[in-house]
């Protein structure tokens, strides 16, 4: 069996959010994910773009919303879509030591076996705190080890940082299981404007994967938008898996 999975860092409703939202909304509809973990969701702001047919919806809320001077920079957490037709058997949220990230699983059943997704959002300030939370996020998820898991997200390091070899000594990048190596960057994307974020570059979005599962295509989704105007700061990962 194979299914569709992606993850997407929208930039809440921050930076020209109403010139790029149909931007967001076609990037969401041409990846057509099975599976699809968003990050830096405005609840209230974001909603209509979320409100989707044939998918279920699940919210993960932060502790305390993450604000900035930008008026409309508001996060209120993460967002996961399943396709309705993969029944949820178990969820939780776990919260992070430094209460400022969660992350959110589901255990969902594809007819003939099951997965765990989850997808969370990492600290974007240093690597101290990211190796923190991988060391966090590995016990939490310790008791479902031995299962089949896919873990996506913005984790904000970069390949061959200590976070990031820690990652890899439990799972495999889907991307580069399928290239050979991660992308150059999946952020910034070109999209510019007041309050942009443009002071750093690199590969921060991943698919993970442990257990029986493999990816067989892997693609940055960089066609849509152009100039300054793309649907976010971040560009979508989004892989095909093979449940073996």
């Amino acid at each position: 069996m194979e299914i569709k999975v992606g993850s997407f860092n929208i930039l809440n409703t921050s930076c020209r959010y109403h010139e790029r939202k149909h931007l967001v909304s076609r990037a969401i509809g041409d990846m057509n994910c099975d599976f699809l973990g968003l990050q830096e969701i405005n609840f209230q702001g974001n909603r209509d773009i979320l409100a989707l047919p044939h998918y279920t919806l699940k919210l993960s809320q932060l502790p305390s919303p993450m604000t900035k001077a930008e008026p409309e920079f508001r996060i209120d957490g993460n967002a996961t879509l399943i396709k309705s037709q993969f029944p949820i058997l178990d969820e939780a949220v776990f919260t992070y030591n430094s209460r400022l990230r969660v992350a959110q699983r589901f255990k969902c059943s594809l007819g003939s076996q099951d997965i765990w997704f989850i997808n969370t959002h990492l600290d974007h300030l240093s690597d101290e705190t990211r190796l923190a939370q991988v060391q966090e996020l590995i016990e939490w998820i310790n008791p479902i080890l031995f299962s089949n898991i896919i873990l996506v997200g913005d984790f904000n390091f970069i390949p061959n940082s200590e976070p990031y070899k820690l990652m890899t000594k439990y799972f495999k990048s889907a991307f580069k299981q399928c290239n050979g190596e991660e992308p150059v960057l999946t952020f910034p994307t070109g999209l510019y404007g007041p309050w942009a974020d443009i002071d750093r570059y690199g590969a921060f979005d991943y698919v993970f994967i442990r257990g029986n599962l493999e990816c067989i295509k892997a693609d940055v989704v960089t066609n849509i938008g152009r100039g300054s105007l793309f649907p976010s700061d971040h560009f979508p990962i989004s892989t095909v898996i093979r449940i073996k």
